[in-house]
C-alpha cells in the first residue's frame, strides 16, 4: 500500500473517530438538552472542526493518489459531507 493511501486511511480513521465521539456525547439527548449544555456543544463543534480539517486534507491526498486506489474502495471519496449547524452557534 502506498504512503498516500495509508495517509488517506489515517485521515478517514480520524473522521470516523470524531463522528463516533459526537454520537457518544449526544446519545439520548434531544435538541433542547443539547442547546442547554455548552460543554457538549463545544465538544461536538470541536469534533466537527476535526472532521472538516481531515476531509480538507484527505481530499488533496485522494486527488493526487486516486489512480492507485485499490478497487475495494468502490466509490470515489471526493468530499466529506458535514451536517448543517443551523440551530447551533458557538458563543465566544
Amino acid at each position: 500500500m502506498s504512503r498516500d493511501i495509508q495517509t488517506l486511511l489515517e485521515y478517514l480513521d480520524h473522521v470516523l473517530t470524531a463522528i463516533r465521539r459526537i454520537s457518544r456525547y449526544t446519545q439520548g439527548m434531544d435538541e433542547a438538552a443539547f442547546l442547554e449544555d455548552e460543554l457538549i456543544q463545544d465538544a461536538v463543534l470541536g469534533n466537527l472542526e476535526n472532521v472538516g480539517d481531515a476531509c480538507k486534507t484527505s481530499g488533496g491526498i485522494f486527488l493526487t493518489s486516486s489512480q492507485s486506489i485499490e478497487t475495494s474502495l468502490s466509490q470515489p471519496l471526493t468530499k466529506c459531507a458535514m451536517p448543517s449547524l443551523t440551530a447551533t452557534t458557538r458563543s465566544i
